[in-house]
């Protein structure tokens, strides 16, 4: 998978949506460089769909407070990302809370559609 081949961009989305076999420990080296090439091309929406994946398992929680503080860092407030992911791939929204307090602005959904409706929402007042 490269992220210049396969981030798709619409409007002022950018739409990743990997599919195959789970990445494996290059999995987060390859999120953070699409994060980077959304805000490097100045999108300011991202759609991570992530349900395309096989074998993928929740991250244990010092894992998702890491992850999600990189991708915060990576985004540089500038970047609004949607994940889609697996029912079973989303829990107590830990690693959004993480995430918030660290500057980045995302929420997790299982449907594309509603991902795609929150990130074209008006911000929260």
């Amino acid at each position: 998978m490269n992220p210049l081949e396969d981030l798709e961009q619409v409007g002022d989305c950018a739409f990743f949506r990997p599919q195959g076999l789970s990445l494996g420990p290059e999995r987060l080296k390859l999120l953070l460089q699409v994060v980077a090439l959304t805000h490097a091309r100045h999108i300011p929406k991202l759609v991570m769909n992530l349900t395309g994946l096989e074998n993928v398992q929740m991250p244990n929680v010092a894992d998702r407070y890491f992850i999600m503080r990189e991708f915060a860092a990576v985004a540089k407030g500038a970047v609004k990302i949607a994940f889609v992911l697996p029912p079973h791939l989303i829990g107590d929204k830990f690693g959004i809370l993480v995430g918030r307090n660290a500057g980045l602005t995302s929420e997790v959904f299982t449907d594309e559609t509603e991902a795609l409706a929150w990130l074209n929402s008006e911000p929260e007042a």
